[in-house]
């Protein structure tokens, strides 16, 4: 029996070598590449604003108020088991990405071959499953590697999916259960997305009726509300528990945060996210080349159907018109938009675009009617995840769906695999459009490496050696920012810093320093200084008039330096200058000081 199998492996192996299987062997190719830039690359870039953001938070997750984001605990325990070596966090999170989309793949997969039949060899599934867990790493475009509240989200968004196909999956071995592993599966996930972003689990709801919808033949509804209930309100009450102190806690610093937030003035109120949506919508819309756009769309269409009675020609006529619309859409041509922002954008028109190829050129479409309108409706079901994920934000949602390129990813995979085995003339789009999808993560990840957000260099020029988080490689500038900032940490001993910079919370995590409530006083919205004061006025006045200061006059992002006085800190009278510092990533000069009379000199 053994050698058997091992005949039939070594007869796959072989196979998938063929020049027939080049683009598998493409695919994972680039998907090993790019997993060995981003691990081999882990202990590059330190950002000072939001990559220390998300370092602090791990680092200190009790010292954080909040109730809406609780994504800190867990990060913080993930920070913790890797020694706080900035570098195996980082390494954690991508791979953990990876392992969720790989799950979320193959399931995905299990339950489109079932439901519709299609009956490809193992190629097609190993080519299916590489595509989206390579999609994966588009959320690695800033070249953010540190994890965080929008990786925690997205992780536990794609565990939901996972878990949800395979309840349909596996809906013969539950059938008439009350509790199973599968609906464990599906209570965790939701449990950990209202942890990680309560407002993206509100963007899933009208996803989950859809799918409930669409599959209610298969759901034993009532056993698996009761069942995902029971365990996602456990777990929450649970993390209240340990995490909050009980609900009457919970309850009043939920409350509290939320008055914070809506201080900031900067898009945080529900209402705010609903116009901004629009806005952004209404925006992208008039700057999108419409005319250019219909032109192509009118004559590659009309073309491919004049040839739509030769099937050889008309797959090759198709393959030359999908991969110049590729080429058009990443050029500012009709979607003028710089790289990092546009790719959700551009898979929505780059799917839409294959379906209309498939439409037109289909001379059934009567008759396959409903399997158009499934597989269509399997992509948008799929693609509205990514907004999904990113509701709540206060950026531009379209472009922050980036983040999640990994759904509309796999909407148009499921579709291409579907309508390929349905369509009477075009077959093997899987094969164009996978490669295109691939080189688009290759885009992806080589901007951020050139590019990388809030950075001085690209990556490859981060190479000075700092010993701060286990040993970060970063650049000139940077190196001297924090061996100046670490000179001054071995000479005090500091307990708190208050960061009226509006964006350094880096500084806290070179100076060893920890933060009052919120690691981050961002600043740069309307309400910023109100924001900063409510937090800060909570504090007892021991410790604020013990806490040093980091300012940046003229800053672009700086906080009132009133505020202090308000505060009745006194400042700058009551302080000494510890020493003036200059930031290259924003160009600004910043001072350091500290208390002239203070209790925490060595």
């Amino acid at each position: 029996m053994k050698k058997k199998e091992l005949i039939l492996n070594k007869k796959i192996i072989i196979n998938l070598l063929r020049l027939s299987n080049f683009h598998i062997l493409f695919v994972f190719g680039l998907f090993i590449y790019l997993i060995g830039i981003l691990i081999l690359n882990a202990d590059r870039g330190f950002d000072l604003t939001d990559d220390s953001y998300y370092i602090l938070n791990a680092i200190y997750p009790f010292d954080v108020f909040s109730v809406i984001t609780h994504e800190n605990y867990y990060t913080g325990l993930l920070f913790y088991l890797t020694g706080y070596t900035l570098s195996i966090f980082r390494i954690f999170g991508i791979i953990i990405l990876v392992l969720a989309s790989f799950w979320f793949a193959v399931e995905l997969y299990k339950y489109i071959e079932k439901k519709y039949q299609l009956n490809y060899d193992i190629y097609n599934k190993v080519y299916f499953v590489l595509i989206i867990s390579l999609s994966s790493l588009a959320y690695y475009m800033w070249w953010l590697l540190t994890p965080s509240y929008n990786w925690f989200s997205l992780v536990a968004m794609i565990l939901i999916l996972a878990s949800m196909f395979r309840c349909i999956n596996s809906i013969n071995i539950i059938r008439g259960k009350l509790f199973s592993l599968e609906y464990f599966y599906v209570g965790v996930s939701l449990s950990l997305l209202f942890i990680a972003k309560p407002t993206s689990l509100l963007g899933l709801l009208p996803a989950f009726l859809f799918f409930i919808i669409f599959n209610y033949k298969k759901i034993d509804f009532f056993k698996a509300i009761v069942s995902i209930s029971f365990v996602f309100i456990f777990i929450i009450i649970l993390h209240i528990i340990f995490f909050d102190g009980g609900l009457s806690n919970y309850i009043i610093n939920l409350k509290e945060s939320i008055e914070r937030l809506s201080l900031l003035g900067g898009g945080h109120t529900f209402k705010d996210i609903f116009i901004s949506i629009y806005e952004n919508a209404k925006n992208i819309y008039f700057q999108i080349n419409k005319c250019y756009l219909f032109i192509y769309l009118l004559f590659s269409l009309l073309i491919t159907r004049y040839f739509y009675s030769s099937n050889l020609f008309l797959v090759v006529l198709s393959f030359v018109f999908i991969s110049y619309f590729a080429y058009i859409l990443y050029l500012p041509v009709i979607i003028p938009f710089d790289v990092p922002s546009k790719f959700y954008i551009t898979i929505l028109f780059f799917s839409i675009y294959i379906f209309l190829i498939y439409i037109f050129n289909e001379n059934n479409i009567k008759e396959k009617f409903n399997i158009f309108f499934q597989s269509f409706s399997i992509f948008i079901f799929l693609s509205y995840l990514s907004i999904a994920v990113s509701f709540g934000t206060n950026n531009n949602i379209w472009f922050h769906s980036n983040l999640s390129y990994i759904f509309p990813v796999a909407g148009i995979i499921s579709l291409v695999f579907i309508l390929d085995k349905y369509h009477n003339m075009i077959k093997n789009l899987k094969i164009i459009v996978g490669i295109v999808i691939s080189l688009s993560i290759y885009i992806i990840i080589d901007n951020a490496y050139e590019n990388p957000y809030r950075l001085n260099t690209s990556i490859k020029e981060q190479i000075h050696k700092i010993d701060i988080l286990g040993g970060l490689k970063v650049d000139d500038e940077q190196k001297n920012y924090i061996n100046q900032l670490s000179s001054i940490k071995n000479n005090y001993r500091q307990t708190y810093l208050i960061d009226t910079t509006g964006a350094t919370p880096g500084a806290n995590i070179i100076l060893e320093a920890k933060f009052f409530q919120f690691a981050w006083l961002g600043g740069g919205y309307s309400g910023s200084n109100e924001f900063a004061y409510r937090v800060l006025s909570s504090i007892s006045d021991y410790k604020l008039k013990n806490a040093w200061i980091l300012t940046a006059p003229g800053g672009i992002r700086s906080l009132d330096l009133n505020l202090l006085n308000k505060l009745g800190l006194n400042f700058p009278e009551n302080y000494d200058k510890v020493s003036d510092l200059f930031l290259k990533s924003r160009n600004e000069i910043q001072e350091l000081w500290k208390p002239k009379e203070t209790f925490n000199d060595k």
